[in-house]
């Protein structure tokens, strides 16, 4: 129960940073962690968080964009549901400029940090939100 009220919340405050943006929020990203998953375990290993030059990450309705040296690009596909993790998480489903299906996870930990994250079949990275105003 108090892991939905904590996902309502996290999508709530989006959902009003994204209406009082002009449907799209904008963050900085200053931190990646890459993770390649184990064939083995089916578990990711993650390579530890590294200070990046900073990204501009935008999240809209129905698109996230991260413009860095190699621009990214997924349109969602799917509503969104909730994961029970370490603090609170929701993702949706989506496609890049390839077409290749990924997951796009909005998540906050413990003591209220936030990160985006892209996943695929078989890596994914992280990236630590700072909103920009």
């Amino acid at each position: 129960m108090v892991m939905k009220k904590i996902a309502t919340t996290l999508l709530l405050a989006l959902s009003l940073m994204i209406g009082y943006a002009q449907n799209v929020a904008y963050a900085k990203g200053t931190t990646l962690n890459v993770g390649i998953k184990n064939t083995y375990s089916n578990e990711f290993e993650w390579a530890g968080p590294q200070v990046i030059n900073p990204v501009i990450i935008s999240i809209g309705e129905t698109e996230v964009s991260i413009t860095s040296a190699v621009y990214q690009h997924y349109t969602i596909y799917s509503e969104s549901d909730e994961i029970q993790v370490k603090g609170t998480a929701v993702y949706w489903y989506a496609y890049d400029l390839n077409g290749q299906r990924c997951r796009i996870y909005l998540m906050e930990n413990e003591v209220g940090d936030d990160f985006l994250a892209i996943e695929y079949d078989d890596f994914a990275w992280i990236y630590n939100l700072i909103p920009i105003k």
